[in-house]
């Protein structure tokens, strides 16, 4: 008896139908999607920052770990397919920096820049060997476009043969 009531005095305030209980409105059929593809994307963003954070530690631990080496593009690659949805976009490495850039499911994406602080000798008495070769390069040879370790030039010669790229020039 109560309801009755309600409904006239709603109907006197300017309403010329009952409102209907249970019904969904127009914005709601519109905004309902809309929310759940945000919230879709939030989750989704949550998830790739877990994925970027524990490669990253593991990147960090792998370098700390290889105080002697550098990281290569098959020791990243191996890292980054141990977690799904992951992608290696890019792989840059140099003298003294290597980048890195990862996407989550082609959504989020993420670079890391790490720089090496060598201080060897002098520029000169360096030679470089590959984490899967066996001949010494010279800065600059084509094939240290993958992985480059730096070695003082003495030690490379006696436990490694010399480039036939680089080493004629």
């Amino acid at each position: 008896m109560n309801s009755k009531p309600s409904i006239i005095r709603s109907m006197k305030a300017g309403l010329s139908k009952p409102p209907i209980r249970g019904s969904i409105s127009l914005e709601g059929v519109i905004i309902m999607p809309v929310f759940l593809m945000v919230m879709v994307l939030v989750l989704y963003g949550i998830l790739a920052q877990v994925y970027f954070d524990a490669f990253e530690e593991a990147m960090t631990r792998a370098l700390l770990d290889s105080t002697t080496q550098s990281l290569g593009y098959q020791d990243i690659g191996a890292m980054v397919r141990s977690y799904d949805g992951l992608e290696l976009e890019a792989f840059d490495l140099s003298l003294t920096t290597m980048t890195v850039s990862l996407s989550y499911n082609g959504l989020f994406r993420r670079r890391w820049v790490v720089a090496y602080d060598i201080r060897l000798p002098s520029f000169e008495s360096l030679l470089y060997v590959t984490d899967t070769g066996k001949k010494y390069h010279r800065f600059g040879c084509r094939h240290l476009s993958q992985s480059m370790i730096p070695m003082i030039a003495s030690e490379a010669m006696v436990k490694f043969s010399p480039c036939g790229v680089c080493s004629l020039n």
